[in-house]
């Protein structure tokens, strides 16, 4: 029975027409907000071409076909009457567009009023002859109110044939019959967009089809934008429109490389879509053949394993009333980076849960070698089929097992995990996934975090917002893990070479990184901060220096920067109490990093440690660690680049120490530099010390600095410091006599290292007080000044050059020479002025037999202390081995006594005089004193000849009552090594006695006035005085002593204290001793009338005895009357001088008389 579609009520053709303008609309009004996200969309799409589109172009050329076969083979139907409906459909259907149908049939349907018209082998012609080929196509048409009236295609059946679809990189979407080379030029039967006036006007014979049936078709879907490819084959599908519900059964194949993967797709939904009902599934599927080439779907792709799909979802009044999903991967390859790796199982299984309203991942498993996953969980809020899936943010409650990640070659993984609890919510809409909670147990640490990531339209994210904290404890290989391998490379391989273990925990973060960061690859140093304790690390800090150990503190991760701040740790036995790590620039690699250590320990210790590159501080100066004392604080900070071949011009390096104590095995020879309280610092260009210290027991301050480098040159260095009496009594110095107050003394210099080779040496005399016993003295405030190079080796001991002795008086010019033992080696005075004692040059070095050998040549030199000393103590200035080789112009042995021309050999053996001889001219001659030694006997004798007698006496020994003459002294002393004094003969001729108290005195009291007052004028005149003496401990002891002259003659016996000062002395008085003692020429005669030598026939007996200053002189008058040989009877007895030489010679001295 004929129907009659009312007029009010909207046609199949209309609603399609209506879905397909808002699906449109959608793609090409930009002024219209999208409602739903991308998933929605696609789902849309998908749903609406195939139930819209695919079965209404591909029925309309086979309607218009259908009609014209069942017109033609009714016999009561005028063909001319349906002629016109033939040809409007086929202008309607293909747009003037030629077909050919090899054959065709039709037959009524009398129970249905309906004509059911069948074509086969259906060739359609379109532009450039390109054709497509339709094997069967049966429509069943309805009329109503007779023939008159266009019929109704209520069922369409279409076996065999192409459609495709195309979405352009414009968004254009293009649909038409034939493959994707010929569609548009055979049939284009539906255009997007701006070209929808394009569309041909089949799809208006539509608007009554009930149902389609599709049989053995092709689908073509092509995507320009994300290179999607697909093929679908044997098709075999129903369409079914009720007029509110839209039904669509199909089965088919997508078309793979390796084998079809078959599908069946059921679908129920409303016009409204309040009410959706669908069922697909999918068998033996390869991801890796279908994902799109480009676009944020090709992760699919990273799939190659055989995936079998079942899903199927309902709503009700736009509510989830039904969702399953059940995902099944086999073994294959998952692709991680840009290599497949192994794959063994996916299984995924999801259901929703009605009664709380959620969507229940009951289990997510994968096994492969990129990804472990086992986990559970649940999503809410998913979103209906009005407003879109995911319209609205979706919330997940995620429960991880037993997991692991194999990240690829960006990071050195794979991460395990323990277990895990994720929850959060991801809003697809605006690219958001929020992370509420981030809980991920890796075994010995666990995540407690939040955070937010914002994506953009490319796989790169807005924003990432995180903060939280890590539990448990890390060590410097997770941290590696999770760091990406060419991200901040110089930083990276230097944890990783540098930092054999460490305890890393307490971890906390705050991170807001923005789209700038993520594009430059560089995050702004406020963006990022993560902090945590590290305990127990070993270190590296430099390469060939000891390692940095069970170090604690606490580092700092700023953006593009890094910090560890160290609290603790110690290299070898130095104690680090302070240090950090500083990184200012993470990326791009090749920045400097700054390294900085507190230490404290032994210096010695210190210097061992850093006598390794680059510092090499022992080897460069030469020194033991173990050698250096003391204690000591050092600040070490060293810059470097933060890669692993640089060149190593690039290391800088500073240091700061303070040490206390501080010995050094340096200093003038055996008194080392010690209790020094030093400040070090050095860098790669200059290394200095400064600071207090001893040598030996001389406090000075000391200022040292070398240049480093190749061609650094020597170190400089300054000593300063007062020294005193007590200092250089430390030194072993024994100079207090001659020297009071300080001297201000600099030693400045060059040398190799700490072994200085060369020092300027300053000594500021003006606050010291200084004397050369009397013969010269500086008083405090008086100007004055030391100056010399001192030059030390190991080998030779100390030289002193250009060495200046100035102050008033005072001028010493010229060089020294000291042994490692400070004994002299060598003297040259070039210049030696002493007011009053010296101007001369002096040269001096001792000998092999460890005596000093002296030159002097020059003008002028005062030896009267030394004559003093001698005749007056008869001790020697002299107390070391001495040898005196000397050549003056003028020679002092006393204020009136000089010697011109004079030439002296001295040699002494620190105890005894070995050999003299001096040499000069007076005014009266020359003068001759002389020791020499016998070389077989080892005896001495001593000869001296003295010109102008009265002078030599008077200057020598203090006696002024002799006037002129020559004297003559003969005799011996000890052999070397012997005790005894000296014993000889004295003969004075030519000479006058005046101006002696004591003699006057006798004369007095003997009467003898006449001449005491000759003794008071002009004097005595004496021809010869011949005696024999000896001096020894202090004493004269005189023997035999005659004098004899015109007017008078003498004899004299007894001892003189020289040190005491006192005398006794006797002997007797012979008036007019010419003719008095002429009978003592006579034999037998002059004994007994005249006596012994010297006496007459009448003479007078006297004695003095007492100190020199209060003298008793006694004269016996009765013994004027005496006869010479009883004369004897008044003498003294004494004793005889000890010496046999002596002896000797006197007695010779008589038989020669």
């Amino acid at each position: 029975m004929t129907q009659i579609e009312p007029k009010n009520k909207v046609g199949v053709k209309d609603r399609f027409k209506l879905l397909l303008s808002r699906f449109a609309k959608s793609e090409s009004d930009s002024h219209t907000p999208v409602s739903t996200n991308w998933i929605k969309r696609v789902f849309n799409r998908t749903k609406r071409i195939f139930a819209e589109v695919v079965s209404v172009v591909l029925t309309v050329s086979l309607i218009l076909l259908s009609s014209l076969t069942f017109l033609m083979n009714r016999e009561n139907v005028d063909l001319a009457f349906f002629k016109p409906h033939y040809e409007q459909w086929f202008s309607d259907a293909f747009d003037g567009r030629s077909t050919n149908i090899e054959k065709y049939s039709a037959r009524w349907l009398e129970d249905r009023r309906a004509a059911e018209i069948t074509a086969e082998n259906i060739n359609i012609i379109g532009e450039d002859e390109a054709q497509q080929t339709i094997d069967l196509v049966k429509g069943e048409f309805v009329f109503f109110d007779g023939f008159r009236e266009r019929p109704s295609l209520q069922a369409l059946t279409i076996d065999g044939g192409a459609l495709t679809l195309l979405r352009t990189h414009e968004k254009v979407i293009k649909l038409g019959l034939g493959t994707p080379q010929t569609f548009e030029k055979v049939a284009p039967l539906w255009t997007s967009g701006a070209d929808r006036e394009k569309n041909t006007g089949g799809g208006k014979l539509l608007q009554s089809l009930k149902t389609i049936t599709v049989k053995n078709a092709t689908i073509f879907v092509i995507g320009e934008m994300n290179t999607v490819d697909w093929e679908l084959t044997n098709i075999d599908g129903q369409f079914a429109f009720d007029g509110q519900f839209l039904s669509i059964e199909s089965t088919g194949d997508i078309s793979t490389p390796e084998e079809n993967a078959p599908f069946n797709v059921s679908v129920r939904t409303s016009v409204d879509r309040s009410e959706f009902d669908g069922q697909l599934e999918i068998e033996k599927i390869k991801p890796l053949h279908v994902a799109p080439k480009s676009g944020p779907y090709t992760i699919i792709g990273n799939l190659d394993a055989l995936v079998d799909l079942k899903a199927s979802v309902s709503f009700v009044a736009g509510q989830v009333d039904d969702l399953e999903i059940h995902f099944a991967a086999g073994t294959g390859k998952l692709k991680t980076g840009k290599t497949f790796k192994p794959f063994d199982e996916a299984q995924i299984n999801a259901a929703y849960n009605a009664e709380s309203q959620n969507v229940q991942i009951t289990k997510a498993l994968i096994r492969s070698l990129a990804l472990n996953l086992d986990a559970v969980g649940e999503l809410t809020n998913i979103g209906n089929p009005r407003i879109g899936f995911g319209a609205a943010p979706v919330s997940y409650k995620i429960a991880l097992g037993k997991s692991r990640l194999n990240p690829g070659i960006k990071f050195d993984g794979p991460f395990a995990i323990d277990s895990g609890e994720i929850q959060g919510q991801i809003d697809l809409k605006n690219k958001t996934f929020v992370f509420d909670q981030l809980d991920l147990d890796f075994g010995d640490f666990q995540t407690n975090m939040s955070a937010k990531l914002v994506a953009m339209d490319n796989p790169i994210f807005k924003s990432i917002i995180a903060n939280g904290t890590i539990d448990g404890q890390m060590v410097p290989e997770d941290v590696l893990l999770f760091w990406p391998n060419k991200f901040a490379l110089g930083a990276r391989n230097w944890i990783e070479r540098s930092i054999k273990s460490a305890d890393l925990k307490n971890f906390e973060f705050v991170v807001a990184i923005d789209e700038s960061d993520i594009r430059s690859g560089q995050v702004a140093n406020d963006h990022l901060n993560l902090q945590f304790d590290v305990e127990n690390a070993d270190v590296q800090y430099m390469t060939r220096m000891p390692w940095l150990r069970d170090a604690s503190g606490r580092g700092v991760l700023q953006g593009n920067r890094a910090d560890f701040f160290l609290s603790t740790g110690n290299v070898d036995e130095l104690i680090v109490e302070k240090g950090s790590v500083s990184i200012p620039r993470l990326s791009p690699k090749g920045g400097d990093f700054t390294i900085e250590l507190n230490g404290e320990g032994a210096a010695a210790e210190m210097l061992r440690i850093t006598n390794n590159p680059p510092f090499e501080f022992a080897n460069r100066f030469e020194i033991n660690p173990a050698d250096i004392g003391g204690q000591g604080k050092v600040v070490l900070k060293v810059t470097r680049p933060l890669l692993e071949f640089f060149d190593q011009n690039r290391i800088l390096y500073e240091i700061v120490g303070n040490f206390t104590n501080v010995s050094l095995p340096v200093g003038v020879g055996d008194f080392k530099l010690n209790n020094g309280q030093l400040e070090l610092q050095a860098d790669r260009n200059r290394i200095s010390i400064k600071g207090p210290i001893n040598v030996g027991k001389w406090p000075t301050n000391l200022d040292w600095a070398k240049p480093l480098g190749e061609d650094s040159g020597a170190a400089n260095f300054t000593l300063r410091g007062n020294i005193g009496r007590d200092d250089l009594d430390s030194f072993g110095i024994g100079l207090r006599r001659h020297f009071g107050g300080t001297i201000g003394v600099r030693l400045s210099g060059a040398g190799d290292g700490v072994n200085v080779q060369k020092v300027r040496l300053f000594a500021d005399l003006f606050d010291s007080e200084l004397n050369v016993g009397t013969i010269w003295n500086k008083q405090m405030g008086e100007p004055g000044s030391l100056a010399g190079i001192v030059e030390t080796s190991p080998d030779s001991g100390i030289e002193i050059d250009e060495l200046v002795l100035k102050s008033q008086g005072l001028d010493l010019i010229g060089a020294i020479s000291i042994g490692n033992d400070l004994k002299l080696e060598s003297l040259d005075f070039s210049t030696a002025k002493i007011d009053g004692f010296i101007d001369a040059a002096i040269q001096a070095k001792p000998t092999s037999d460890g005596a000093l050998s002296m030159f002097l040549t020059g003008n002028f030199l005062n030896v009267e202390p030394w004559v003093d000393q001698a005749f007056r103590t008869q001790t020697s200035a002299v107390t070391a081995p001495m040898r005196l080789t000397a050549s003056i112009k003028e020679l002092s042995l006393g204020e009136s006594y000089q010697l011109a021309n004079a030439s002296a050999v001295f040699s002494h053996d620190g105890s005894v005089t070995q050999q003299a001889r001096l040499k000069g001219d007076t005014e009266n001659g020359a003068l001759i004193a002389e020791i020499s030694r016998d070389a077989n006997s080892q005896n001495r004798s001593v000869h001296v000849e003295i010109p102008d007698a009265g002078r030599a006496l008077l200057t020598l020994v203090s006696i002024d009552s002799i006037e002129g003459g020559n004297l003559v002294i003969d005799g011996n002393l000890p052999p070397v090594g012997a005790n005894g004094g000296v014993t000889g003969t004295v003969t004075l001729t030519d000479f006058k006695l005046v101006r002696a108290p004591a003699f006057a005195q006798i004369l007095s009291l003997a009467s003898l006035t006449g001449l005491a007052d000759t003794l008071g004028g002009s004097g005595l005149a004496f021809t010869k005085l011949e005696s024999k003496f000896g001096l020894e401990n202090g004493v004269l002891k005189v023997r035999d002593t005659h004098a004899s002259g015109p007017a008078l003659g003498l004899t004299i016996d007894g001892d003189v204290g020289i040190s005491a000062k006192t005398m006794d002395m006797n002997g007797v008085l012979v008036p007019s001793y010419t003719a008095n003692s002429l009978l003592g020429d006579i034999p037998l005669l002059g004994d007994i009338v005249v006596g012994k030598k010297g006496e007459g026939m009448f003479a007078l007996n006297y004695s003095i005895k007492g100190p020199f200053a209060s003298t008793q002189v006694t004269v016996n008058p009765l013994s004027a009357l005496t006869p010479g040989f009883l004369r004897r009877i008044f003498d003294v007895k004494r004793d005889d001088i000890k010496d046999d030489t002596v002896k000797d010679l006197i007695e010779e001295q008589k038989q020669e008389n």
